[in-house]
């Protein structure tokens, strides 16, 4: 889904770590020659559940970027993928223009169509409403529960654990 399309497999990951840590030497330091430094941007409990036990089973450290306004709440960003990824097939009516969504190549058009013309409002919040007016944000999250963790950011406890596990925490903006 289209959510995805920004991420990839624990597995692939795994195998990456696994494969850098073979050759080269994990750093928290971006100066440092003949190292690697990994970072994680948004931080979902997700991060936690899949990409935390692959660090500790590699003794690597790491940066994860939390958005300080969305802290245990979701990204709008995700929450547009979602739908996008989520939504029934059928007809939608969007920002005055009707979009027919019968596979995964017309939700990526749909997307492109969308950001090309949204990407840079001020207050991304009425993209989902607009969204949520066609088909329930709401609904499709209790539909698809499954994939929820990839939309909660990490907790302030989840925070504070990872510090006390070493690795560094910082901040991607304050809103996204």
């Amino acid at each position: 889904n289209l959510l995805y399309g920004y991420s990839h497999t624990t597995s692939s990951f795994e195998s990456q770590i696994e494969w850098m840590s073979a050759r080269f030497k994990n750093s928290l330091e971006f100066e440092d020659k003949n190292s690697f430094v990994i970072t994680f941007d948004d931080c979902s409990i997700h991060t936690i559940d899949q990409a935390l036990p692959i660090l500790t089973k590699y003794k690597v450290q790491a940066y994860f970027f939390v958005v300080e306004d969305r802290i245990g709440k979701s990204i709008w960003i995700d929450d547009y993928f979602f739908w996008l990824s989520y939504v029934p097939n059928g007809s939608y009516k969007l920002f005055n223009r009707s979009y027919n969504i019968k596979n995964q190549k017309s939700r990526l058009e749909i997307h492109q169509e969308i950001w090309k013309e949204y990407q840079h409002a001020p207050n991304h919040q009425f993209i989902l409403s607009e969204l949520d007016t066609q088909y329930s944000l709401s609904k499709l999250k209790s539909t698809h529960s499954i994939h929820c963790k990839r939309l909660v950011t990490l907790s302030r406890d989840d925070i504070f654990n990872l510090k006390k596990l070493g690795h560094l925490v910082g901040f991607h903006s304050q809103t996204h």
